[in-house]
């Protein structure tokens, strides 16, 4: 999918995008599982007919998923400091699943990443439903995770290597924004798996101890992994926690357990 302009700088032309960077991909083809199950993508896409508002399923596989939705100066400065930044941590993680301590700098540039991947994803729809310009603007500005939105870590030990999940959900912010202007992003890839909830306010709370709050700012140190892991009979709670209806209306499912999405 593409958009006439960048969608941070507003500049042109527009350049592709990854959304799994080629290091990952890299990584993740020496990963144990990899070959287990086929990549596969899905973006649950509000749209608004005449008839009302709906959400449709698209999917896509294969770990070269691109989209033309950045400039180059973008792509090349900012955002490649903000992969930079992250990769040696998230490399560990996917890697070996292995105990690692995050501190504060540590969560800020994990979180500041994944937001800025749900960002890019939201683009990867038909039509295109970019995140609110206000978040946009916060991110190009200051090249950080909006302060509004939430970001989780936890554990995978199921049998599969990668996969994505991306819903639109109804968050406009100010006049112009699209309806959709928020977005849950789920990324599994390897032994890590990330959540973020880009909207105001979170509906319910995922179950203490399963996963790790990374985002908003805290103060203190935590060590991931949480203990335990989510295996394949959980991985459709945690990826379902949160889901928008027809509407765009997010709501909590916490006591709904079914299995894995691919």
């Amino acid at each position: 999918m593409a958009t006439s302009a960048c969608i941070f700088c507003g500049g042109k032309p527009v350049t592709n995008e990854h959304l799994f960077p080629k290091w990952m991909t890299a990584v993740i083809k020496s990963h144990p599982r990899a070959g287990n199950a086929p990549v596969n993508f899905s973006h649950l896409m509000g749209t608004t007919t005449i008839q009302g508002t709906k959400t449709r399923r698209w999917e896509a596989s294969g770990m070269d998923t691109k989209t033309r939705c950045v400039c180059k100066p973008c792509n090349e400065g900012w955002m490649g400091n903000i992969e930079d930044n992250a990769r040696p941590y998230l490399t560990s993680m996917i890697t070996s699943g292995k105990r690692v301590t995050l501190t504060k700098d540590i969560r800020q540039k994990i979180a500041t990443w994944a937001a800025l991947k749900a960002m890019i994803a939201k683009t990867l729809g038909h039509p295109v439903s970019p995140a609110s310009k206000h978040w946009r603007d916060w991110m190009y500005k200051e090249h950080s995770a909006p302060p509004e939105w939430n970001v989780w870590l936890a554990s995978y030990v199921g049998r599969v290597s990668s996969f994505y999940e991306c819903a639109d959900v109804r968050s406009p912010l100010a006049p112009g924004d699209n309806p959709f202007a928020g977005v849950v992003f789920d990324m599994l890839i390897g032994y890590l798996q990330i959540k973020v909830f880009g909207a105001d306010g979170v509906p319910g709370e995922l179950r203490p101890g399963l996963a790790l709050r990374i985002w908003p700012k805290r103060p203190t140190a935590v060590v991931w992994p949480p203990p335990g892991g989510f295996a394949d009979d959980l991985i459709g709670w945690y990826w379902g926690f949160w889901k928008p209806d027809v509407s765009g209306i997010v709501t909590a499912y916490p006591d709904i357990v079914k299995g894995p999405p691919w």
